[in-house]
């Protein structure tokens, strides 16, 4: 960032949800990517409201983004009256999952479980929540939400465990949904663009 504004150069933020990144103001940085707290309030908010979910357990990569993201969401969460069973978070180094899955699957009954963690660890987390029987995918009620981006593809991988996964991705134009058909004729309808023209959204919310 120091680097752009010195050499007077655009610097677009693609994926990044840290307030850090816009929040001091250079003039010469943007994001596509909503911050933290546009995420976690929006995301707690549905929880709580849409999906009627009562307790929920935080799991988070050790990082400014997954850090942020899990407190922006715990405290709007608890502010509208939910209960955070366990805070949990965790360094890039794991690659082993069962023993979080086991203590989650200990903690009673959970409605949703925040995951805010990169596609490698994603991934096993998954699945080991789905193994200890604590997701949807494994038999059990507990969803889980993302806001951190998971590429295309992640579903297939995870399989059947990433049953009722509710996350953010990166919008795709082909995705051939009525939702996104609608989106993309009401975009096209709003904004009037010339022959040549094509949408260009940055992302939606999808739910499996």
């Amino acid at each position: 960032m120091p680097l752009m504004e010195q050499a007077k150069v655009p610097l677009i933020n693609a994926g990044s949800s840290s307030i850090k990144v816009t929040e001091p103001g250079n003039p010469w940085t943007f994001r596509i990517m909503p911050n933290e707290v546009m995420q976690g309030v929006d995301i707690a908010t549905n929880a709580y409201k849409r999906l009627n979910a009562k307790n929920a357990v935080l799991l988070y990569e050790n990082t400014n983004a997954g850090i942020g993201n899990a407190k922006v969401f715990g405290d709007t969460f608890t502010k509208l009256g939910g209960k955070v069973l366990a805070d949990i978070g965790f360094g890039r180094d794991v690659n082993d999952f069962t023993s979080i899955a086991t203590r989650i699957a200990g903690l009673g009954p959970v409605d949703v479980i925040p995951t805010y963690t990169l596609e490698g660890q994603g991934l096993k987390i998954t699945q080991a929540l789905a193994q200890a029987a604590v997701t949807k995918g494994g038999g059990g009620t507990a969803i889980q939400l993302g806001t951190i981006w998971l590429p295309f593809g992640f579903e297939q991988k995870a399989g059947k465990a990433a049953l009722g996964y509710i996350r953010i991705v990166q919008f795709d134009p082909t995705d051939q949904r009525p939702a996104v058909r609608d989106f993309i004729a009401a975009f096209k309808a709003k904004l009037q663009p010339g022959p040549d023209a094509s949408p260009r959204p940055c992302f939606t919310t999808r739910s499996r």
